[in-house]
């Protein structure tokens, strides 16, 4: 990533976005939510990873979740999910908690993007 003078983060390269979907009962949510920032940290360690990000709503009754990972290469998404790359990759309790388990996830080019070097802080802003 290159910097800017804003702090301001910017693609240098191109990107995989990996994005996995499911849901819970809304009851369920915190639980799993916690889950899933423990997911995260795993995630964070596999060479070739470049950020995760979990989205959660909850509409109707269910808390539905995006599981979004940004990888420097297909490659990168190999040593994480093995060889089949669309197949959903689980972990722990997930098969108890979730709905139903979506066997697939989508792969995206990431053509775009900017961040600031921490997430939520922009800069010119003060507490």
């Amino acid at each position: 990533m290159n910097v800017d003078a804003d702090g301001g983060r910017t693609l240098d390269r191109p990107a995989i976005a990996r994005v996995w979907r499911g849901a819970t009962r809304e009851e369920d949510s915190r639980a799993y939510r916690d889950a899933l920032r423990a997911d995260l940290r795993e995630v964070r360690s596999v060479e070739g990873n470049l950020g995760a990000f979990v989205l959660e709503r909850t509409v109707d009754g269910r808390a539905e979740f995006q599981f979004v990972s940004l990888w420097e290469s297909m490659d990168a998404v190999v040593a994480f999910a093995g060889s089949d790359v669309d197949r959903a990759v689980y972990f722990r309790d997930d098969e108890r908690v979730l709905l139903e388990l979506t066997p697939r996830v989508e792969h995206y080019d990431v053509v775009a993007a900017e961040t600031y070097s921490r997430f939520g802080e922009v800069p010119g802003q003060e507490d």
